[in-house]
């Protein structure tokens, strides 16, 4: 009976150790492996016997690197059969690496930024190379292939498909001009990626041209695409810097998207007449400074002729489709004209609108001072004045109920905005940048500020939103730095994350009964803000929601059931560095549940109010009145005091100490205080 149970637990430790064995070199796994001259390589089990080189461990390897034929690990044998993605990427002090008959597949970016590799040889067992296989490597002059490689083969240290119908890859250290030899159909993507041809010829026989075939050739300065091409990919001609010299193919319908992009020293092309679509950044980036369309035209792509030297477009009469921004930030550009015979847009004074002028496409980022939007528009397009930094004002008619996302993105000096009363909602982005922006007029038809609306408006000093705002959404005021004041009405129930973070002046913040979470970061880095009003209504407060407020010396939190400070792991605390003995001013009868609540008991300075008539001077509005036709008087207010132009001038700045007048030639005004900005009219 021993011996029975004594066999029984044998085999079942012995069992054990084999189900231990199993786990402990699986498919999946990876494992370091050091080589006979000392370098350690990574890899990776991809099926009981075979392995593929994931990673060269150190990236200051220098020298030769041996990849092995076969690795023994765990006791076991494996096949080395795949260099896989980007295993050798940046490792720039490589000079040589030996690749065994075993490997049949060699990855994507698998030797990129090998700077100091200058040849390599391809075995014959490899059957695929991926994508940029030797991009980046600076100083390859050629890519060899074993004569008995069946899919491959190299010729001048060009590596070609066996049937060399295919250009696989041109190694980046060839200079000077090169031609591509006859019966090439195909050049595949990224081809010549990275080269520093001066000139590439390219034979009849090509019929299609890949993706990012030329792309970052930076001393490429001339290129003939033979009328055999048909087919162009997209960002083919990415970052040439020093392209100045292309001739199209006849045989093109369009021009792929970022075809030529950031080929900054391309001044002049011509587009071949049959060339129907000039898609999405085809010219973005280019030294253009002037464009022939030819009549065959119809579609102008988003951005298309973005951040070029452009100084005037006319729009042919076979266009029906341009897409948002296709001119933006080309500052030279004082005019798009239109054909006068094309069913789908029109131009008046060099601004392009749809035929009708009911919406305003795309204004020219040349064009000085203000601008008067005309009566017949009722919708301002997506990136409509985008990048228009020399716009200083612009006056919106009461017709428009509708302006876009992005519509004044980036228009780095205008400085006021009337936003006329029908507009429900300001748009993603709409101000986004605009950093000269000193003075907004938020009508009471809104309900809802999107994402980013005014991000980055360095100069708003003050912004009062009307009631009937519901929704403010992520970022919509982030990075306001001159912000000091806010109003926030009531009706608000909802304010985004980041909403108010980096506003380093903001001074003061009630949160309006009806918000139920604070969210992450909303008040983050508002390192000027003094006191918050947190209502009842708010039973979460998020990670990092006042994250480095320094200054906070009172906190209002009017709710007697704490509100949940949320933490967790990756999160940072909602005061995180905000001083815990400040007074927090709470209900009275909840001090203990407060001393107790996580993240709350960390205060050390509760005081239990009724809260009546806190603050009242700090936070009560002023009362504004005219009088006397040119007196403005001010009632019932404590402190700073701005008279601020329509240009957004400050004409007067001054303290009260409860009431004054002001006296003031005819005009439009607004007055600026701590807690309320209001337009005057005397």
């Amino acid at each position: 009976m021993k011996f029975k149970n004594y066999t029984k637990h044998l085999v079942a430790f012995i069992m054990l150790l084999t189900t231990l064995h199993a786990y402990a070199a699986s498919v999946g796994d990876s494992f370091s492996y050091e080589c006979e001259n000392g370098k350690y390589l990574i890899f990776e089990i991809t099926h009981s016997n075979t392995i593929k080189l994931t990673q060269v461990d150190d990236y200051e390897c220098t020298g030769e690197v041996i990849i092995p034929f076969l690795v023994n690990f765990d006791a076991s044998s494996y096949i080395v059969t795949e260099i896989g993605d980007w295993a050798c990427d940046s490792r720039k002090n490589i000079t040589s690496v030996t690749i065994p008959e075993s490997v049949t597949k060699i990855g994507n970016n698998a030797f990129n930024n090998c700077n100091s590799l200058t040849t390599i040889t391809i075995p014959k067992s490899v059957t695929e190379i991926g994508e940029r296989a030797f991009a980046g490597c600076d100083n390859l002059t050629a890519i060899n292939v074993d004569s008995n490689n069946l899919h491959y083969t190299s010729e001048e240290g060009v590596l070609f498909n066996i049937e060399k119908t295919k250009l696989m890859q041109c190694p980046p250290a060839k200079y000077g001009t090169y031609t591509i030899p006859d019966g090439v159909d195909i050049i595949e993507d990224y081809a010549f990626a990275d080269s520093k041809l001066t000139s590439i010829i390219i034979p009849n026989s090509v019929t299609k041209i890949g993706e990012s075939v030329f792309d970052e050739a930076q001393n490429l300065t001339s290129i003939e695409i033979p009328n055999s091409v048909t087919s162009l990919g997209e960002y083919l001609f990415g970052e040439c810097s020093s392209l100045t010299d292309v001739k199209l193919s006849n045989n093109i319908t369009t021009i792929p998207v970022g075809c030529f992009a950031e080929c900054i020293g391309l001044t002049s092309i011509t587009i071949p007449n049959g060339v129907t679509t000039i898609d999405e950044e085809a010219f973005c980036g280019t030294g253009l400074t002037s464009i022939n369309f030819p009549e065959s035209v119809k579609v102008i792509g988003d951005y298309a002729f973005a951040w070029s030297r452009l100084t005037s477009v006319v729009i042919p009469e076979g266009v029906e489709t341009i897409g948002e921004a296709a001119f933006a930030y080309s500052d030279p550009l004082t005019a798009i004209n239109v054909a006068e015979d094309n069913k789908y847009f029109t131009s008046q004074n060099g601004v392009l609108f749809n035929k009708t002028k009911t919406t305003l496409i795309q204004y020219p980022c040349g064009k000085q001072g203000g601008y008067a939007i005309p009566n017949t528009v009722n919708t301002i397009a997506e990136s409509a004045f985008e990048g228009c930094k020399n716009l200083t004002s612009v006056t919106i008619p009461q017709s428009v109920n509708t302006i876009e996302i992005y519509a004044f993105y980036e228009c780095e000096s205008l400085v006021s905005v009337s936003i006329p009363e029908g507009i429900s909602t300001i748009e993603e982005m709409t101000f986004l940048g605009c950093t000269s922006l000193k003075w907004v007029n938020i009508p009471s038809s809104v309900n809802n500020i999107k994402n980013s609306a005014f991000e980055k408006c360095k100069s708003l000093t003050s912004v009062t939103i009307p009631e009937g705002v519901t929704t403010i959404e992520d970022n919509a005021f982030e990075e306001c730095s001159n912000l000091t004041y806010i109003t926030i009405p009531n009706s608000v129930n909802s304010i985004g994350a980041y909403c108010f973070s980096d506003c380093e002046n903001l001074k003061s913040a009630i949160i309006p009964e009806g918000v139920t979470i604070i969210k992450e970061s909303t008040f983050g880095n508002c390192s000027s803000l003094k006191w918050v009003k947190i209502p009842m209504s708010v039973s979460i407060i998020s990670q990092n929601a006042f994250l480095d407020c320094n200054s906070l010396s009172e906190i209002f939190v009017l709710s007697t059931i704490p509100p949940t400070l949320s933490y967790g792991f990756d999160e940072g605390m909602p005061f995180y560095s905000v001083n815990k003995s400040i007074p927090v001013y709470i209900p009275i009868g909840s001090i203990s549940k407060y001393k107790s609540a996580e993240g709350w008991c960390e205060f050390t300075n509760f005081v239990e109010t009724d809260f009546t008539g806190i603050k009242e001077s700090e936070i009560s509005a002023p009362e504004i009145k005219i009088i006397n036709g040119n007196n403005i008087a001010i009632n019932d207010y404590y402190g700073k005091l701005r008279v601020v132009s329509i240009s957004g001038q400050v004409i007067k700045e001054i303290t009260v100490n409860g009431s004054t007048q002001i006296t003031l030639p005819k005009g439009a005004y607004i007055i600026v205080t701590e807690n309320k900005s209001q337009k005057v009219v005397l």
